[in-house]
């Protein structure tokens, strides 16, 4: 909203007060989330009687032909702002766009085709970085306040206008393009021009479109929101039979735009007395915008791994919920990109917030499976909405140990004992074995270091048929049930 001239002690609207009071009146009607205002030059009385509770205000540190705040220039100059909601808006950071290009120790950083130039001497376009909070989605989106070269003076004066728009706004695209790429970006403001295509206020060859074309012809990008106002014979000032305040979004924040929402907010010259004399020429542009659906959540998985067994695992699942929206409902899937490792893989809710995955591995298989969990709310995706969110893991079958015994053999009563070997395969050293003697008490040995096998000596001072049954073999992961025998045979 261009607030014309907004407590300036030098320009009309002459009384400052009255004008305060009736900015503070629409103000308070509109009743907006945040608010980008061109041509205050008062900040102090804008502070003071204009700003509501609940509102910050941010002032550019710069105008045409002010550098900053300690120029002279600086207190009389038409200043750039944003006000907008504390709960909603946290800015990040607020600059000057394209004021790096410019240094008044160098004339050549403000001759003609400068930025500075171009944006009215030094009136460059000001954008604030926020975080924007709706309906609990967070988003962070850049907002650019610009108030153009207007279309004042001689015809000649008045295409030099249009020349420096058009100038400054690829300019600025181009730096859009370079540093803004892919995010969120709302461009409003007065911008002293139409966004019709084959239109112009400045008087051009017929046939001339927008200043702005450099915007509006990259559509793939660009989106002009405010044009079908023009299209339809709307105005957004007392003086200009058209819409010269105008709003460009980008891609990413057209998925935001709630469509046909852009309104001249006309209606508000009824709030107060002689609008156009005592408070602006200009009417309020408002647009509307949706923050989809945010994000479900889950916690991360780590990597698991684990040996075949005959009943099912369980894997517990933490920090699941709809996200922002605490009022939807959520479904879990899982999906494995190894389903032959599996006789079970399913996942349930379990509570609140968790969940719980049941698996249960095919026997004598081995390997590795990506495990995806996949949380879904019931959101939808409308708005750049986001209804799901996917971890995944490494779930790992060991192989499962095998082992065997060997040594049987005959030897006379109190001759050398004999050897019996154990030998692990498809593990991981250290094996233990289990085994027992004619099925007696279990008995355990294990090999050393990296070592597959360990011996034992059979004794010999007892004559008879010893078998020995080899139970069960374990490695560093887990074991397993074997058979095996190997008998040693003492003669009397």
């Amino acid at each position: 909203w261009n607030i014309e001239w907004f407590g300036s002690p030098a320009q009309d609207p002459s009384n400052d007060v009255l004008q305060a009071a009736n900015v503070k009146t629409i103000v308070n009607n509109i009743n907006a989330d945040v608010y980008g205002f061109a041509e205050v030059v008062d900040t102090t009385l804008f502070r003071n009687t204009v700003l509501p509770a609940g509102y910050n205000v941010i002032f550019s540190s710069f105008g045409s032909y002010a550098d900053n705040k300690q120029d002279p220039d600086y207190p009389l100059a038409q200043k750039l702002a944003f006000m907008y909601r504390t709960d909603l808006i946290k800015p990040i950071r607020t600059f000057g766009v394209l004021e790096d290009t410019y240094n008044p120790a160098i004339a050549s950083t403000s001759v003609d085709g400068t930025p500075y130039k171009n944006w009215s001497s030094g009136r460059f376009p000001f954008a604030m970085e926020a975080e924007v909070t709706i309906n609990g989605k967070k988003e962070t989106v850049t907002f650019i306040e610009i108030h153009a070269k207007a279309n004042t003076g001689t015809p000649a004066e008045q295409i030099d206008s249009y020349n420096r728009r058009k100038g400054g706004n690829l300019q600025l695209k181009n730096w859009i393009d370079a540093n803004l790429a892919g995010k969120k970006v709302i461009i409003l403001g007065d911008f002293n021009d139409v966004l019709n295509p084959d239109k112009t206020i400045a008087p051009m060859p017929a046939g001339t479109g927008t200043s702005y074309a450099d915007f509006t012809l990259d559509a793939a990008n660009y989106f002009p929101i405010t044009l079908p106002l023009s299209l339809a014979g709307k105005q957004s000032t007392a003086g200009f039979n058209t819409v010269i305040d105008n709003v460009i979004i980008t891609k990413s924040l057209n998925l935001n735009y709630i469509q046909g929402t852009a309104e001249v907010l006309d209606a508000v010259k009824n709030l107060v007395t002689n609008y156009s004399s005592t408070t602006t020429d200009h009417y309020p542009i408002k647009t509307r915008y949706l923050f989809g659906n945010g994000a479900p959540t889950l916690a991360a998985i780590t990597d698991q791994s684990a040996c075949f067994t005959p009943t099912n695992k369980t894997i517990e699942l933490t920090g699941i919920s709809a996200g922002p929206e605490t009022m939807q409902t959520t479904t879990l899937t899982i999906t494995s990109d190894n389903a032959n490792l599996f006789d079970v893989l399913t996942v349930a809710a379990n509570g609140a917030d968790k969940g719980i995955i049941t698996y249960r591995f095919k026997n004598n298989v081995s390997g590795l499976a990506n495990i995806t969990v996949t949380v879904t709310d019931n959101g939808g995706t409308d708005y750049d909405g986001t209804n799901i969110m996917t971890r995944t893991f490494k779930l790992t079958e060991l192989p499962a140990a095998t082992a065997t015994i060997s040594g049987t053999a005959a030897i006379c009563y109190n001759g050398i004992s004999p050897i019996l070997t154990f030998t692990g395969t498809k593990g991981t050293a250290p094996y233990t074995f289990t085994y027992n003697v004619n099925g007696g008490a279990s008995r355990t040995v294990t090999t050393s270091g990296t070592n597959a096998s360990v011996t034992i000596t059979a004794p010999t001072n007892v004559s008879g048929a010893f078998a020995y049954n080899l139970v069960n073999v374990s490695d560093v992961n887990c074991g397993q049930a074997q058979t095996g025998l190997a008998t040693i045979t003492v003669n009397p």
